[in-house]
């Protein structure tokens, strides 16, 4: 947690350590949601493995279920975008909201809202910005822990020929004011260097911080929001697992070995072996001679499918999604998790939305005061004033 701007001074790491817990988990999250297995996953499927005398551990597929994940919950939270109504005339504000793609970025918000817990937009003129959390450092009240004085991003910037950054970008957001720096920085060391010049602080004409966050279930424990992946981890190691050790009985069965009586084998002078030639006749004079056949095991398929099965259901009931997200059935009125979750992220974040749009309305000469109007949410239906308002 930070509580002030002291970690902004020459000679200090950037990122600032106190953050390297969330930053590490943004960036495991990240290749989660790019189906790109994080090195601490290899690690675990690596021990597995020699844990079990297995010679090929590697799990190749992970099977897309983070993107899977926050994906569905975005569509379903704002796929489209919610509706304003109100009694002013909105239409060109609207078509404004429209031509920025406003509600596009509040869409990128909300997956970020799931695979990080929280989703950071950066409004300007006319639009609103969706940016990545790992360049967010709100700054807290040390008293409580939650209470927000600035909210804070900064990023690395200006890559020079050996492909390493050498500056170092920093916006300090509060109400109205966004106070703009550039330090020196070494890509190498991570190491923050001189102040490049004097501080710009201009006015931003909006009556909140420029910089608003949305955010996924919280806490008393931690300002930050709670993702949608790391309930899960678990269970989702453990059922690639699964399917990779099916998947290798599988391709042992399609290419199976022989038994039969020695007799059947011939010696190879090149090799130096006994081998088997499968287009050579063998008499058999004997009852007892052994029949050639292929060698099989019982690889506990039926076991294993059950296992996934089980763990598919946990998956569905942690997820909040059900069980018909994970099949191609269209969800029903009886998704109850799944309507449970979309209407809290939505009222959690419905204050947030609504300011947003007062926000840009009011820099853009729009009368939209926030009690004003409500808002309709995508598979709502406003009718005679209902709806969150």
């Amino acid at each position: 947690m930070l509580t002030n701007l002291n970690w902004l001074s020459a000679g200090r790491v950037f990122p600032p350590p106190e953050e390297a817990d969330r930053l590490n988990r943004y960036h495991t999250n990240e290749q989660l949601f790019l189906s790109d297995h994080p090195d601490t996953w290899k690690d675990a499927f690596r021990a597995l493995a020699d844990s079990r005398r297995i010679r090929d551990g590697q799990v190749d597929a992970l099977l897309g279920y983070p993107s899977f994940l926050s994906t569905r919950t975005a569509d379903l939270v704002c796929g489209e975008g919610p509706k304003i109504q109100s009694q002013a005339d909105t239409a060109a504000f609207v078509q404004m909201l429209e031509e920025e793609q406003v509600f596009a970025s509040l869409y990128e918000a909300f997956l970020d809202v799931s695979r990080y817990g929280n989703g950071v937009l950066v409004l300007h003129e006319k639009r609103a910005e969706a940016v990545s959390p790992q360049r967010w450092f709100p700054i807290l009240d040390p008293d409580d822990g939650k209470t927000v004085k600035a909210q804070v991003l900064a990023w690395p910037t200006g890559l020079d020929e050996s492909g390493r950054y050498t500056a170092l970008s920093v916006e300090i957001h509060t109400k109205g004011q966004v106070e703009t720096r550039k330090y020196g920085f070494d890509g190498e060391t991570g190491t923050i260097g001189e102040l490049d010049g004097v501080p710009l602080t201009t006015e931003t004409g909006f009556s909140l911080p420029a910089v608003q966050v949305l955010t996924n279930r919280t806490h008393t424990g931690d300002y930050f929001g709670v993702d949608d992946y790391t309930a899960v981890n678990a269970l989702m190691q453990k059922l690639l697992w699964r399917l990779a050790c099916v998947d290798r009985v599988l391709d042992r069965h399609s290419s199976p070995s022989l038994t039969g009586p020695s007799d059947c084998l011939e010696y190879d002078e090149e090799s130096r072996e006994y081998v088997y030639r499968s287009g050579s006749y063998f008499s058999r004079d004997e009852g007892a001679t052994p029949e050639i056949q292929y060698l099989t095991w019982d690889g506990k398929l039926e076991e294993s499918f059950e296992e996934i099965r089980l763990l598919l259901e946990q998956l569905a009931i942690l997820t909040e999604l059900g069980p018909a997200a994970f099949t191609a059935r269209k969800t029903s009125g009886g998704d109850i998790p799944l309507q449970d979750k979309v209407t809290r992220l939505r009222q959690r974040n419905h204050a947030t939305v609504k300011n947003i749009l007062c926000m840009l309305a009011e820099k853009n000469g729009v009368s939209l005061a926030f009690g004003d109007f409500s808002l309709c949410w995508p598979g709502e239906a406003l009718e005679d004033g209902a709806g969150l308002v």
